[in-house]
């Protein structure tokens, strides 16, 4: 009789276990499409603000006004937060978001730009970068979403085919708007520090451009001088540490 009272006893034990696993899992899978779900909302929000057409009235008609446009894009994106200092596209790729700026490499690591706490974070620029676009190494950090979001998108310049394609790299700041095309791509670890932005002369920054080129998984001819300016983009990769690890892909910059 006892025994089967402890039997039955340790069956509701452990059921209430399962019970809880359960839960608990059940609350946090929420809790991700939910978060993921909010984060594509908001930046389909600021990418309609961003990318929306100008119109201008012309003989009674409202016509494209394409230098208004390109005035104001960025313009309308600050009136929501003046922490965005510019925007990056890159093509065939989900990556489509406005680029914020802290007083640190911190603030806007789980924050939106809406200031918000988010898992997803915001695509920032290195806070030591000038946000006129005025600098020799530009860093962009963001995070490897397993939704697609974010930087995750990065992982496929992992891929020859891919990355022979030359993926376009629109980068707008609050002074300039750049064309990038990607010179390398690599995994490494934050023990490299391939987000140096001062350098002491011009024979430092250009050995420093072809240690970059040197560790790229596919070779990319590219014309690397002293007064290259190039797009640093840094992602989080779990292939060489679970913590430390990164996807880097650098770009040289050319004005447009």
């Amino acid at each position: 009789m006892r025994n089967n009272r402890i039997k039955k006893i340790g069956k509701i034990f452990i059921t209430l276990i399962f019970a809880g696993v359960f839960s608990y899992s059940l609350i946090m899978l929420s809790s991700y499409f939910i978060d993921s779900f909010k984060n594509k909302k908001i930046s389909e929000e600021m990418r309609t603000l961003y990318w929306q057409e100008a119109w201008a009235e012309e003989n009674g008609k409202k016509q494209q006004n394409e230098a208004v446009q390109e005035k104001n894009k960025l313009s309308r994106a600050r009136k929501v937060n003046s922490d965005i200092v510019g925007w990056i596209k890159v093509s065939s790729t989900k990556i489509d978001y406005p680029i914020l700026q802290g007083k640190d490499n911190k603030y806007y690591l789980h924050r939106n730009y809406r200031q918000e706490k988010s898992k997803a974070g915001s695509i920032f620029m290195d806070y030591r970068n000038n946000p006129a676009g005025e600098n020799f190494n530009m860093i962009l950090y963001g995070h490897r979403m397993k939704d697609g979001t974010m930087f995750a998108d990065l992982k496929k310049l992992l891929r020859e085919d891919f990355y022979i394609k030359k993926p376009e790299i629109y980068v707008e700041t609050l002074g300039k708007t750049y064309r990038g095309e990607v010179f390398s791509v690599y995994l490494t670890t934050t023990g490299f520090n391939y987000i140096e932005t001062d350098f002491a002369n011009e024979e430092e920054y250009l050995q420093f451009l072809k240690t970059l080129q040197k560790r790229s998984v596919f070779w990319q001819d590219a014309e690397l001088t002293p007064d290259t300016q190039i797009l640093t983009l840094s992602t989080c990769d779990f292939a060489l540490d679970s913590e430390k690890g990164r996807l880097v892909v650098h770009a040289v910059l050319t004005e447009i």
